[in-house]
Parts: structure tokens; C-alpha cells; sequence
């Protein structure tokens, strides 16, 4: 407005304020131009903000070298909507957050993950301890869960089974044994493979074991580097060992007999009798026989058989024996003290 009219300076009246629009201009005289609030729509995962207001600019076909913009009312867009995953968020945009998708959780007692009974949570995260299943058939045992094998038996007998059939532990059966054989098993499922019966014959000193079993291998003339080897029935006989001559007081049967020390009497020993019981003799008690008597030893050494504390070997003491049989007494002065003989 003019300062001055007809002389008179003017007073300047700000014109009232409007309320804010899009127009590039400040209608609220508040400073700021356009200073819409931001516009906002959507739910959940849909939701957007924007600008109330945005330049729109148009071109004149009749003037490609022109365009005219200007500031108009922006528009909302929400987002699409997704289906629902358990994530925390309201991905179908329908206000609820993870509706008809929250995980249960179940109590994983033996920790194989898998759990068991009714769940104890819900939620998209499985807490410590907890598993989203419920199929366990065991939860007091690792080794046991769906999936898992059973075993059981040893040998021919070994078997299998899956630990869980429908919620069900199952027991594994080891297969039945059967009679042993030369076949490389353990047919009789005792942990030992091919323990056929050996073949024995001869009696005493003659008697002689064979394995039932023997690896027989068999070259393939068209593959001269290949052996194939299998174990098999040992086809050959038993044959006992030669007899000798009885040897008295050994306890075996040299001649093959089934008697064993019944020598003649040029193989019998002499034997002395042992009085005191100490693992010696005497030498002027003497008994031939093939077989050692009842108190008779072979050992004739010792030089008192009334006293056991006296034989060879005895600790010598000072006490006018001879202890160790040595034909000295009280020897290596076991009876001086200090340098006094008592």
C-alpha cells in the first residue's frame, strides 16, 4: 500500500490469515510455505507417509520448450498387502499381527530337538528349551526321536528299527542266531566270528587241536591282480601226535595212555620225605616211585627235617644251629654285638 494518500501517511493492516494450502504460498502467515501435515495411509505392513503437498508440472505441446508446474494436493498410496508370515508384523495389513500364523512351541526335555506334549508358548522365535514339533516318542532320550535308528544284536542277529512309527518308541528284536559255521559270520551271535567246534583227536601228550575253518582264496585268470578269499570247512583231518617214552612225575601222559606218570620202574625218581613240611627232605628216607608220594619232595637238602625254621635259604641266627644248612652255625657274626662275641 502507498505510505502516503492526500497526505495522510497510511497504517499497514496484514491481511487475516487463511488456512494453509497447497499453493507455493504461506496462507497461515505462520513463515513456513506449505506446511501441510504429512498425509498418511495404510495399515500394518501397507502403511506410507507422504508430503501433503508436490509440484505437478505439465508441457505444452504447443511450447515443448516450456513447462508450467505448480504445487497441488499429493495423494496417498497404501501399500500391497502380503500374506502373513510370523515375523512381528501385520504383513496382510488387516490390523492384526501375525493372525493364524503363530508358531507353538513344545518342551524339548533331552534336548534332540524334538519335543513333546501339549505346547507351553506361541510366538515366531522359539525360547531356549522349547522346539516347534511335538513328535517325540521319547523326550527322556537323545538317542531316541523321529528318524532315528534303533540297534540291537550282534553278529547274524544284528537288526534295526526306526526308534519312533507314529508317535510309538519301538523295541528292536535282535534276529534269532542259528547254528555256527565257516562262512566269515557270527551265525550263533556270540561276538565271534567262525568259532566252529574244532576238530581234536589223540589223548595225553598226543592230543591235537585243528580250526574247523580255513581262508581259501581263489586267483581269476582273467584279473591276475585280483585274490578272492573266503572262509570255508578245513577239509583235512585231525591226526594225533606220536607217543614217546613216559617221563615219571611231570603230569602228562607222554605215552598216550590216558594215564598219566605210569613210567616203568627204570623211569621212577627218588623221592624223600619232607617231616617238617618246609619244602626239603632227608636224605636217608628215600622212596622210588613214578608219581610223588604224599609228603615226599624231590629236594633232599635239608639238615634237620623236625624244624621247619631250619632248611637251605634260612636266615642264619645266633642260636648254636645251623640254620641254613651251609654245615656251619652261627656263622658271619650273627653273634657279636658292637665288638663283644656273646
Amino acid at each position: 500500500m502507498n505510505a502516503c494518500v492526500n497526505g495522510v501517511e497510511q497504517t499497514c493492516t496484514p491481511s487475516p490469515p487463511q488456512a494453509e494450502v497447497c499453493n507455493d504460498r504461506d496462507d497461515n502467515c505462520n513463515g513456513a510455505v506449505d506446511d501441510m501435515p504429512a498425509l498418511s495411509c495404510g495399515i500394518g505392513a501397507c502403511h506410507r507417509t507422504t508430503s501433503a503437498c508436490e509440484e505437478q508440472c505439465t508441457y505444452d505441446p504447443y511450447e515443448p520448450d516450456r513447462t508450467v508446474c505448480e504445487i497441488v494436493d499429493s495423494t496417498c498410496y497404501p501399500g500391497d498387502p502380503t500374506a502373513e508370515t510370523c515375523n512381528g508384523i501385520d504383513d496382510d495389513c488387516d490390523g492384526a499381527t501375525d493372525d493364524g500364523v503363530l508358531l507353538n512351541y513344545y518342551t524339548d526335555g533331552d534336548g534332540d530337538g524334538y519335543g513333546a506334549g501339549a505346547p507351553v508358548a506361541q510366538g515366531c522365535a522359539p525360547p531356549a528349551g522349547l522346539v516347534t514339533n511335538n513328535t517325540d516318542c521319547n523326550d527322556g532320550n537323545s538317542a531316541v526321536y523321529p528318524g532315528a535308528i534303533k540297534l540291537c544284536g550282534t553278529g547274524a542277529c544284528r537288526n534295526q528299527v526306526q526308534a519312533c512309527v507314529n508317535g510309538v518308541e519301538q523295541t528292536c528284536t535282535p534276529k534269532p542266531p542259528s547254528t555256527e559255521a565257516c562262512d566269515g559270520g557270527d551265525n550263533d551271535c556270540n561276538g565271534v566270528k567262525d568259532d566252529v567246534t574244532p576238530k581234536t583227536c589223540g589223548i595225553g601228550a598226543c592230543f591235537r587241536s585243528y580250526s574247523a575253518c580255513m581262508e581259501a582264496c581263489h586267483y581269476d585268470p582273467d584279473e591276475p591282480d585280483r585274490t578272492t578269499c573266503e572262509i570255508v570247512d578245513d577239509p583235512s583231518a585231525c591226526v594225533p601226535g606220536n607217543p614217546v617214552a613216559e617221563i615219571c612225575n611231570n603230569g602228562i601222559d607222554e605215552d598216550c595212555n590216558g594215564i598219566a606218570d605210569d613210567g616203568p620202574p627204570s623211569a621212577y625218581v627218588d623221592f624223600y620225605l619232607d617231616a617238617d613240611g618246609d619244602g626239603y627232605g632227608s636224605a636217608w628216607q628215600i622212596v622210588r616211585a613214578c608219581t610223588r608220594p604224599q609228603g615226599y619232595v624231590l629236594d633232599k637238602r635239608d639238615c634237620d627235617d623236625t624244624r621247619a625254621e631250619i632248611r637251605p635259604g634260612a636266615t642264619e641266627v645266633c642260636d648254636g644251629f645251623d640254620n641254613d644248612c651251609d654245615r656251619a652255625y652261627d656263622e658271619q657274626d650273627v653273634c657279636r654285638v658292637g665288638n663283644v662275641c656273646q
